[in-house]
């Protein structure tokens, strides 16, 4: 279990909102914000004081039960009087939800979420990850808006693999796809054809691709990867080696 954040990863989370989840219920039993280790605090004190409150005594129940509660940070990346506004938002904004249950029908995901909600553990991975060299043949594709926590192996295939617009002569230098979330490696992909679709929204002919997950020798050189080393310049894609 993680326990505390390091150095690197305090400065790259700046001030955070974050929550803790009951893992036998699924409850959010506590909403909070901090900055450095501030989120691990609350177990520290459940089992290395005698402070009594709601909430350590329900860390305290989670943990004689055998289990640790899920530490999730909502948003991250803020100033101190940001991580305030936001954390008395979420507080009153739940508190409309007491005797009901929320069951949002959005179609779009809120501005800038891909610096939120993530477990502690996918934090860690993120900002402490290795940065890689790639030597291969390869298109970035960034799926920043695309990509959710928790998504399938077949849902990240499907929002990375069409709808693209390419050049079609680069293209067919490419060996491998990299599915990239906020600068890290998802997945990479060996691709086996490339084909033309239709994408409606822009009522234009753009390129997909047919692929497999690529060889372990390759997802371990690559997945879980910072890819601190290429930047697109603002576009969603970027080649590399082709």
């Amino acid at each position: 279990m993680i326990s505390e954040f390091n150095k690197s990863v305090v400065e790259r989370l700046k001030h955070y909102v974050y929550c803790l989840i009951d893992p036998r219920t699924y409850e959010v039993f506590y909403i909070g914000k901090g900055y450095g280790n501030r989120i691990f605090q609350h177990m520290n004190a459940a089992l290395n004081s005698n402070l009594r409150s709601d909430k350590l005594e329900q860390i305290r129940s989670i943990k004689q039960s055998g289990a640790v509660p899920d530490y999730y940070v909502l948003r991250y990346g803020l100033e101190h009087d940001e991580a305030i506004q936001i954390e008395s938002i979420i507080i009153d904004f739940s508190s409309l939800f007491q005797n009901s249950s929320l069951n949002l029908k959005n179609l779009v995901k809120g501005h800038n979420s891909f610096l939120g909600i993530m477990k502690v553990s996918q934090i860690v991975q993120m900002y402490d990850a290795k940065v890689i060299e790639i030597t291969e043949p390869c298109l970035i594709i960034i799926v920043n808006r695309l990509y959710s926590v928790g998504m399938t192996e077949t849902e990240l295939y499907e929002v990375v693999r069409e709808k693209w617009r390419l050049n079609r002569r680069k293209i067919t230098k490419v060996k491998y796809v990299i599915a990239a979330f906020v600068g890290l490696v998802r997945e990479v992909y060996q691709v086996n054809k490339w084909y033309d679709t239709f994408d409606e929204r822009t009522q234009k002919t753009r390129v997909g691709f047919e692929g497999i997950v690529a060889s372990p020798d390759i997802r371990s050189k690559y997945v879980n990867g910072a890819l601190d080393k290429y930047r697109s310049n603002g576009t969603p894609f970027l080649y590399v080696n082709c």
